[in-house]
């Protein structure tokens, strides 16, 4: 087992910040460079994670690194053609989901299966990293009460046609527009989401906010619906957004994501497992 492991991971994750959440502890920073150690009760090599933009996975890759943590395509393709290189994809661990208002219901009776089949759009031809259609079990599961704080919305204006998403997060961008477009050819899609997207049809536009202020924009009413990312947990799926307020809006979950790990053939089961093991610890963290 080596003493330390040279890891890069892309900012299609939220932050490197998340892999505190399990077995490591954080003994030094510099600019996007930080290093992990392993807790006393946790067994493993330090962790020397660089945080690199997605244009710049490849370039990692060529300069050394043990390990490559990325949803980059380009990135993943390249490394199926370099012997030296094993790939090995992570848990389902992120999903993305609609937030839509409370009381803005399905103009669908029955909208399964129009759900089902606007999940798969997504999945397969609206972003670019590895996605699968979310559960249709999980629409409208976890909600988290406590922590919610209820905006004013007094006297509101109609909500602007807007489908709000964190500037920062390139799928949930992709989705946004995605469903932009349906606004002005598949409006029967959009009826199993909201009827507040189909009034606004081709109105629609997306617009990046803040990370973290797309449900307070939906709560407050100045958006008619926010593409959001949540960490994904055994016990019920998505979790709740930062926020929400779950008295006044609801999440659709739309599709999941996953990274794959990129790493040196070279390294040991051991060193392998224990990257494997930080993936699925960051996986639980909140954004």
């Amino acid at each position: 087992m080596p003493a330390s492991l040279d890891v890069a991971v892309t900012d299609a994750t939220d932050s490197i910040a998340e892999w505190l959440s399990g077995a490591y502890q954080l003994s030094a920073r510099s600019g996007d460079t930080v290093r992990l150690e392993p807790l006393a009760n946790h067994a493993g090599p330090a962790l020397v994670l660089h945080r690199v933009p997605a244009r710049a996975a490849r370039d990692a890759i060529d300069a050394g690194v043990d390990a490559l943590l990325t949803d980059d395509p380009d990135a993943v393709a390249y490394a199926a053609t370099r012997a030296d290189l094993t790939s090995i994809p992570s848990g389902w661990n992120r999903a993305y989901g609609l937030l839509v208002r409370g009381g803005d219901e399905s103009t669908d009776g029955e909208p399964a299966p129009a759900r089902d089949s606007l999940r798969t759009e997504l999945a397969i031809g609206a972003v670019r990293v590895e996605a699968r259609p979310a559960r249709a079990a999980s629409d409208g599961a976890c909600t988290d009460p406590g922590g919610a704080t209820a905006p004013t919305t007094g006297g509101a204006a109609a909500p602007g046609p807007r489908i709000v998403y964190s500037r920062t997060d390139h799928v949930a961008r992709s989705l946004a527009a995605r469903l932009v477009a349906f606004g002005a050819s598949r409006r029967d899609l959009l009826a199993a989401l909201s009827p507040s997207l189909v009034r606004a049809g081709s109105s629609l536009r997306a617009e990046g906010v803040d990370a973290g202020e797309g449900a307070r924009e939906v709560a407050r009413g100045s958006a008619v619906a926010a593409v959001v990312a949540v960490p994904r947990s055994p016990d019920c799926g998505a979790r709740a957004v930062p926020g929400m307020d779950p008295a006044l809006t609801r999440l659709i979950p739309l599709i999941e994501t996953r990274e794959r790990l990129i790493a040196k053939r070279s390294l040991t089961d051991g060193a392998l497992a224990t990257l494997a093991r930080a993936i699925g610890d960051s996986a639980q963290a909140e954004p």
